[in-house]
Order: structure tokens, then sequence, then C-alpha cells
């Protein structure tokens, strides 16, 4: 901690849930020093969230603002749009790696319609599948959607890597196009578009030494895809996967990998397309790659 950033993490002694923060966010509300805030990984959950947006809503010095694997969900971001409203201050907003959906960002737009004054949103690593037309009138000049599945809008204009911008004057012209452009698009990708996970992070995993148990859980999983419920709450509440000890914020891509393995309407499990994550988890790029795709 340092007179003008505030960093709390997961593993830290000040911080592991939306109780212990509380004290802090109250002294944020009136606090003039602080300009910088950085709530990694600590599960605040909505209820945390609605905090924070009490402490947006009044503090009037802070600038930077990340809350990255927060589990907030739609919910707890509406409380945060509200608050980014009547915000005057933030410029940078991280909430990358939570719960949201298309519903939760049509709030958070349409609230960034009436905000001038933010200037770069991270929404990484959601549950994010298309952009609605209120994203082409807000004032934000930097947003980063990597790890998002965003099938209405042509890919050109996302950015191509991890760390790669959306091209916010081409998107923005592409968003106030006529509504038949738009919905032609929607129409023809929506229903056929699947993705793999992004090879990215599988590089990630293999980097930090993760990559062989990645690889044994999906094995162990086409093999008994039956109990693929109980490989689900192994990974999200710590029974019996070595993943469980990833800080990384890993968990989307075992959430995507069970949206890309259930197909159809009845949601099949597809051996042929478990076969075909096991590929590409064998051919790891030499350095980081863009997302795989198989329709």
């Amino acid at each position: 901690m340092s007179g003008e950033t505030i960093i709390v993490e997961s593993y830290s002694h000040e911080c592991e849930g939306e109780e212990l923060v509380t004290p802090l966010l109250q002294r944020l509300q009136d606090e003039k020093k602080v300009k910088n805030l950085y709530l990694v990984n600590v599960p605040l959950g909505d209820n945390g969230a609605a905090l924070v947006a009490n402490m947006l809503a009044k503090n009037q010095s802070l600038q930077t603002l990340y809350l990255n694997g927060s589990e907030i969900t739609d919910v707890g971001l509406s409380c945060l749009a509200k608050a980014l409203e009547t915000n005057a201050t933030l410029r940078k907003l991280s909430i990358s790696d939570n719960e949201i959906t298309d519903e939760g960002m049509e709030l958070l737009g349409r609230s960034l319609q009436r905000n001038k004054g933010l200037e770069e949103l991270k929404v990484l690593d959601n549950s994010i599948t298309k952009l609605g037309r209120v994203w082409g009138h807000v004032s934000i000049s930097k947003l980063n959607l990597a790890g998002n599945r965003i099938l209405n809008i042509p890919r050109k204009y996302l950015g191509q890597r991890r760390v790669s911008n959306c091209k916010m004057a081409q998107l923005k012209r592409f968003l106030k196009k006529k509504d038949e452009e738009i919905t032609s698009i929607e129409n023809r990708v929506l229903s056929t578009a699947r993705a793999l996970p992004n090879q990215d992070d599988i590089w990630r995993l293999k980097t930090i030494g993760h990559h062989d148990e990645f690889r044994q859980w999906l094995i162990d999983l086409t093999c008994d895809h039956d109990n693929f419920v109980q490989f689900l709450l192994g990974i999200k509440h710590g029974g019996k996967s070595p993943l469980t000890s990833l800080r990384h914020g890993f968990h989307h891509i075992v959430r995507d990998v069970f949206r890309f393995l259930f197909v159809g309407n009845e949601k099949h499990y597809s051996f042929a397309r478990a076969h075909k994550i096991l590929r590409v988890v064998d051919t790891l790029p030499d350095e980081e790659g863009s997302c795989t795709s198989f329709t």
C-alpha cells in the first residue's frame, strides 16, 4: 500500500472477502489521496460490488479501479453501472474474469453513454457473446474484450490478441449501421460459431507448469464424461483437481471447454470435439497464438 495506490489480493491478510474490505471502501468514500485501487481475485460477489458502487458514487479522487476475479455477475455490475453515471474521476476500469453476460454489458453501455470521463475499460474473460448498439455511442477510447466469444461483430474490429484493444473508431461506426446489416451478421454467425479456449491461455498454463495437469483433466473428462458435473464441482469447489491451486483465473478455460463439448439444442456430448481440444492442447504455439475456432 502506498499513498496513492492500494493493492489487495486474495492471499493477502488484509482481505478474504467483502466483509473485510468494507472498512476500506467506507474510508475511500471521502479519501482524497488514493488514485488507484486494485482488488485482485478478492471474492466480493454482488454484495461486495454494491459496496464498491457506493464508494464510487461518493469518491472524488479514484482514477483506476481493478475488480478482476471478483465473482461479480450482472446484478453487481448493474450497481457499478449506476454509480458510473455520476462518477466524474474514474479513468480506467477493469472487470475481467467475472461472470458478466450480454445483459450486464448492455446495462453498462447505457450508463457509459452518460459518463464522459472513463477512458479505458477491460472486460476480459467473461461470458459476453454480443455488443448492443449502445456501444456505438460511448465515449471510452480503449476497450478490451479478449477471452469473450463476441459473435455479432467482425473480428477485425475486436483486436487479435489479449493485449490488443478494440479498434474503437471502426467499431463505433459499425454499431451505428442500419439494423438490418447488424441482424444479417448475427443470423449468419451466432447460430454456427464455436470456439476453443484461447491458445494464449493454454500457453500460459505451460509456462507456469500446469499444462500436464490440465491435459490429464481433459483426458479424464473424455473417458468419463457422464460424471462431468463432478469434474466441474472439483474445479469450482476445490475437491479433486490439482487445478484448484491456480491463482491465475483459469476457471474460464474450463467453462469454455464445457460450452464447446456440449452441442446442439439438446446439448449432446461430442467425443469428436473433446479430441479436438486435446489436439489443440498438444499443439502449443511457440509464442502467444490466436484463438482457434471450429464450426
